[in-house]
């Protein structure tokens, strides 16, 4: 499922490469968004779930490869505005995209975990265990930050005090 390709280096110091080396990052992070995106649509129907855990983890690898580079790029002191603003759009895509493999790999792993609990222990147990989920999720959901608050302060519907399905 890989699909090889090298990351490609930083052309040189000379102001002339630097639009260059932007579009360079830009193709390798719309490739490997591509690919990502592709992962999460198959998921495990198409692929199998340890096949896309690995895949995941290398995208995650070429991203930080590829972050190196934007930071390379970055820290060049000839880049006028217009040119460190396209670096740091391409940083901000990078990261978005890192966040979203490692979160997109958390989710396979925990499917794989899931399943084999399941296996191992009875219904009742496994209720009780979404159960706790749930109650976790909804943790998250307040987070750390007004804004999540204020989100669901004005929600028009009310927030369930169990999960849907119990």
């Amino acid at each position: 499922m890989r699909e090889k390709g090298p990351l490609m280096p930083i052309r040189g110091e000379s102001i002339e490469a630097a639009p260059q080396d932007i579009t360079d990052l830009l193709v390798t992070l719309i490739a490997i968004e591509t690919r990502l995106l592709r992962l999460v649509r198959a998921g495990d129907r198409e692929v199998p779930v340890d096949d896309v855990t690995t895949e995941l983890t290398v995208l995650s690898r070429d991203l930080k490869r590829c972050y190196r580079r934007i930071g390379d790029l970055a820290e060049r002191r000839d880049l006028g505005f217009t040119t460190q603003r396209k670096v740091g759009r391409l940083r901000d895509q990078c990261i978005w995209l890192y966040r979203k493999a490692v979160s997109e790999r958390a989710f396979f792993r925990k499917l794989v975990l899931e399943a084999g609990l399941r296996r191992l222990i009875s219904e009742e147990a496994f209720g009780i265990y979404q159960e706790i989920l749930w109650v976790e999720d909804e943790e998250r959901r307040l987070g750390k930050d007004d804004a999540s608050v204020v989100a669901l302060l004005s929600a028009e519907s009310e927030v369930p005090s169990v999960p849907p399905s119990a």
